[in-house]
């Protein structure tokens, strides 16, 4: 077996799908040969934190959508989330911000934390801080989105 040296994406690609037997050694393989580097770990770091954010506002749909029963209530409520989005610290980094007002309110804001997240594996690279604080964010929000979807769940089946 040659050793992997991720330089080239498609040369990883080739070798890996050319060497082992089985889908799953094929993976194994990849898998270690991305973690290896730098730019494998944010690639995987940012598929993750992708994927947290998504079943996190998902899950709040989730919720609003077993509270009203009503598809249009779920829709209506997009624009009041997209308003955390411009309030947040997504067009400028905190520190950036002059307004002490919005400054205020994009640090209270979670949506905050969960760009800046993003945005530390896109310029920086990686910064734990960040990362930690996007990942606790998500984690929070997902488990009250689950818990508001199973309260809501619960008075539905009592009601019918």
């Amino acid at each position: 077996m040659s050793v992997i040296t991720p330089h080239d994406p498609f040369e990883v690609a080739r070798r890996i799908h050319g060497e082992g037997s089985g889908v799953g050694q094929r993976g194994k393989r990849a898998f270690v040969a991305l973690t290896r580097t730098n730019r494998g770990r944010i690639g995987l770091a940012l598929l993750t934190l992708s994927a947290m954010v998504g079943l996190s506002f998902g899950s709040l749909g989730l919720a609003i959508g077993l509270r009203t029963g009503n598809g249009e209530a779920v829709q209506g409520v997009f624009p009041l989330l997209f308003v955390l989005l411009f309030l947040s610290s997504g067009a400028l980094p905190r520190n950036l911000i002059e307004n002490d007002w919005f400054q205020t309110i994009a640090t209270i804001n979670p949506v905050s934390y969960l760009i800046e997240g993003f945005r530390s594996l896109f310029i920086s690279g990686w910064d734990g801080e960040a990362l930690a604080l996007a990942f606790g964010v998500s984690i929070v929000i997902l488990a009250l989105g689950i818990w508001a979807a199973t309260a809501a769940l619960r008075t539905r089946i009592e009601r019918t």
